[in-house]
């Protein structure tokens, strides 16, 4: 509840205005008072708020990541290469080995063609010959299939040699994971030579947050936390001291490891609990106080004992009792 109360003052006699307000810690119904001054002319109107006492829950949100995720840069940069197909979109797994994005060389396809050829023709005029030998054993071509083995065994290292120095063009996953972004040209079909074409993050599929102080989280408990507006169920795999770490329960395939997770995690209830709206509590030197109104209007600092903030609200352990008015401003 927020009441208002104005009060217009006039002159103030000089003893009245360097008077300060002194303690008084005597009797239950006393508050210890702070220390004030006023000013000669006042003419304030203070908004106020009551002080509330009910069941408080403390909540907070604490920020999730991959966790020990590695990022990957693929980058092609051979401008005799062209273009033959892009495999991946950006949000898609991938396992190590796949080939990302696959290119041609006009210049290197035409060497494995030719060795392909060759190790072909080679091969075929190899087994004619062995055939007519067969047929007629006076004819002996011998040393023109030794020949001709050679020359297909040196074509073969050629043919490889090729094949892999092709193989080293195309962009392949160095690890499981996701794909996280993509150069606009290869986005629009097109290839033009840089260093980074593609990003992959790769993680161990687990997921790791600060652990807030004073919560309580236990291996096997199961989490709702929140990535672009989507839900997904986290367990407690591990926690220590400073840090909690979650599995998925759920299907994760629709987002990236490089997303960053929220979940909200809840204290037990704090019963009976004595509060009031944050902003009406004050620091000085570590000690807490707040600004409540005599009967002739006057604001006047009350020292306080104040616990926890949950939410917009501080908690009162002494000083201020429910229905107490104190000035928000």
């Amino acid at each position: 509840m927020i009441n208002k109360k104005k009060k217009y003052v006039g002159r103030l006699t000089l003893a009245t205005a360097i008077t300060s307000i002194l303690f008084s810690g005597c009797g239950a119904a006393q508050k210890e008072l702070a220390q004030t001054d006023r000013a000669f002319y006042e003419k304030i109107s203070y908004q106020t708020v009551t002080v509330q006492s009910g069941s408080l829950t403390p909540q907070t949100t604490i920020s999730l990541s991959a966790q020990g995720y590695t990022r990957f840069s693929y980058g092609a940069t051979n401008t005799e290469l062209t273009l033959e197909k892009v495999n991946v979109a950006v949000g898609d797994h991938v396992k190590k080995g796949d080939i990302l994005v696959a290119f041609k060389s006009g210049e290197i396809q035409k060497k494995i063609e030719d060795y392909s050829g060759q190790i072909s023709q080679n091969k075929l005029l190899a087994e004619h010959y062995r055939a007519i030998m067969k047929i007629d054993d006076t004819q002996d071509y011998s040393s023109d299939i030794a020949q001709l083995d050679k020359d297909t065994e040196v074509a073969q290292l050629y043919l490889d040699e090729a094949k892999e120095k092709l193989s080293r063009y195309q962009i392949t996953a160095s690890e499981d994971g996701t794909i996280t972004a993509m150069d606009n040209s290869l986005l629009a079909g097109v290839f033009e030579p840089g260093s980074n074409l593609i990003t992959e993050i790769s993680g161990n599929g687990n997921y790791e947050a600060d652990r807030p102080e004073g919560y309580d989280f236990n291996v096997g408990d199961i989490y709702t936390a929140t990535a672009s507006d989507i839900e997904f169920e986290l367990k407690v795999k591990e926690v220590d001291d400073k840090k909690v770490v979650f599995e998925p329960v759920s299907d994760m395939s629709a987002v990236s490891d490089a997303q960053i997770f929220s979940m909200e995690v809840t204290r037990p209830a704090i019963e009976n609990a004595v509060y009031v709206q944050k902003d009406a509590v004050h620091e000085k030197d570590g000690r807490y106080f707040v600004y409540t109104l005599d009967e002739n209007g006057y604001r006047q600092a009350v020292w306080i004992s104040a616990g926890d903030q949950v939410g917009d609200y501080r908690i009162i352990t002494e000083g201020l009792k429910s229905g107490d008015e104190v000035v928000l401003q």
